[in-house]
């Protein structure tokens, strides 16, 4: 993908999950492009980064917003549509489910009222149960991940998802975005606790349609049919009884709703014997005394329906939305290819002119006699090897190089210097022999910049004898930028006995 410089309308970086998805997909990428192109490009971008993004977190955000092609759409955007998608035609049948169940069961012909238990119980006492095995269900799933797994209403919305975004993809996605969105689903052990969160957030997106759904039901027939309704039971239960559970229920509006409450008088006078076909006290085929009263009951239940089915599926909803949102702050950030990513943004900018002296514009080392590039015969004695910062050579690439280009050997093994272990450096050191003139033998990658702390490791060899030959290799790859920039500033040392090998073909990676 090509790159773009973040533009300075983009203030607050935010690594979602559409971000951490083009984020992978990238990284993927990348696996397959040159290790200099990447530097030559990330260096652009952490350069153009502004200071109060470069937390890893903006630093990274800022980053998949300027590789992003403005003209392309990126597979964070193809994935949470698919996403969406799923989403939508989940709640959009659970809606269609809703209104099927609720036509169902408030379909009133005359013969019989609705009976106000069939109701609460479908879209009460149900709906409190699936609700109770919901919020089970993810607290399972966060002590054993492997349960909410095999949910059957994950493993559909899941399935959705992946019909969808295969469909998508074939129409915007090259073979390598897919490849790397397969990669992404292998890495789901990193984005566990926001996958479930997501998941969940649309489970109950779904539910609370179904009782939008059934609630649309109600609301139509009450407006446009005189409903009627009454309760009847096997069990033993009374009048009494029953206000008392009615009253339970209405309890959470029932000090500011109280016309959706029902009166003791509504639920003795409403209840119905399907034997008799009548209410009680009401002879076979006479009417109540008050018409109107049996459907006194619509507001109660559609407060139930409100309270206990379409309100707690929105507040899980909202929760789950913001465990989302905690959820991404906390994923790890620290595998090897985003520390290599990080490394490159973060890597010390080096100006090719004076930086001490901002009215100096002339490039580092101009004027200057370049250091030499070779050691010459009079050296025998064997080379202490050094790796500087990210370098990595085996031993035997190292001594080989030694051995063919200047007929010497390595003393022992490589040590390492320049990295965030200062001891490594003072041991290093400590095995120079002031009173040999062995040359000391630093490798180093060309896209390191040269620092201050490498002038500082430089001068400590120089105080081990001024005559030592100090040789710094690049290892293979590099811009001719790169070697300008070592040029000038291994010159600005003016150390006549400093020495630069450009072309080393050396390999800077971990045999396998």
């Amino acid at each position: 993908m090509p790159a773009r410089r973040p533009t300075s309308a983009d203030r607050n970086p935010r690594l979602g999950l559409r971000a951490l998805i083009d984020l992978e997909v990238q990284l993927a990428g990348d696996e397959r492009r040159p290790e200099t192109e990447l530097v030559e490009r990330d260096r652009k971008i952490g350069r153009a980064i502004v200071p109060g993004s470069r937390t890893r977190r903006g630093l990274l955000a800022r980053w998949v917003d300027a590789i992003r092609s403005p003209s392309e759409r990126s597979p964070g955007n193809a994935f949470e549509r698919a996403l969406r998608r799923a989403s939508a035609l989940l709640s959009v049948s659970m809606f269609a489910v809703g209104l099927t169940v609720a036509f169902g069961i408030f379909h009133f012909t005359g013969d019989h009222p609705i009976n106000v238990l069939v109701v609460l119980g479908v879209f009460v006492f149900v709906q409190l149960l699936t609700l109770a095995i919901s919020i089970l269900a993810l607290a399972t799933a966060m002590v054993s991940p492997a349960f909410f797994e095999g949910l059957p209403l994950v493993l559909l919305l899941k399935r959705l998802a992946s019909r969808l975004w295969r469909r998508a993809g074939t129409r915007i996605a090259d073979d390598p975005t897919r490849d790397a969105i397969d990669r992404l689903l292998m890495r789901r052990s990193m984005y566990g606790s926001v996958e479930r969160y997501v998941l969940f957030r649309h489970l109950q997106l779904a539910a609370a349609w179904f009782n939008v759904g059934a609630l649309t039901v109600l609301l139509i027939d009450v407006t446009v049919t005189d409903l009627a309704f009454g309760w009847s039971t096997t069990l033993q239960l009374g009048a009494e009884s029953f206000f008392e559970l009615c009253q339970t229920l209405a309890a959470p509006w029932s000090k500011w709703l109280p016309q959706a409450m029902p009166t003791f008088d509504l639920v003795h006078a409403t209840q119905y014997f399907r034997l008799e076909g009548a209410y009680v006290g009401v002879t076979e085929g006479a009417r109540v005394g008050d018409p109107a009263l049996p459907g006194q009951w619509w507001p109660f239940l559609a407060s139930c329906l409100f309270f206990y089915g379409l309100l707690p599926r929105v507040v899980l909803a909202a929760w789950s939305s913001i465990m989302v949102s905690l959820s991404l702050r906390s994923v790890s950030l620290d595998t090897p290819d985003i520390e290599r990513l990080v490394g490159r943004l973060t890597a010390p900018s080096i100006r090719r002119i004076h930086s001490e002296d901002p009215g100096n514009v002339t490039p580092l080392g101009a004027g200057l006699k370049p250091v030499g590039s070779s050691l010459g015969a009079s050296v025998e004695d064997d080379a202490l090897g050094v790796l500087w910062r990210e370098a990595q050579c085996p031993d035997t690439s190292v001594g080989g190089f030694l051995k063919s280009r200047y007929q010497l050997g390595l003393q022992g093994t490589l040590g390492t210097a320049g990295g965030s272990d200062f001891a490594n450096d003072q041991r290093l050191i400590e095995r120079i022999d002031p009173d040999d003139t062995s040359p000391v033998f630093i490798v180093s990658e060309p896209w390191t910049v040269p620092d201050a702390a490498l002038k500082r490791f430089i001068a400590s060899i120089r105080s081990k004898g001024k005559n030592r030959p100090i040789v710094v290799a690049l290892t293979e790859g590099g811009s001719e930028e790169d070697t300008a920039i070592w040029t000038g500033y291994l010159a600005e040392l003016r150390d006549p006995y400093l020495y630069f090998e450009r072309d080393t073909r050396l390999s800077s990676e971990t045999p396998s």
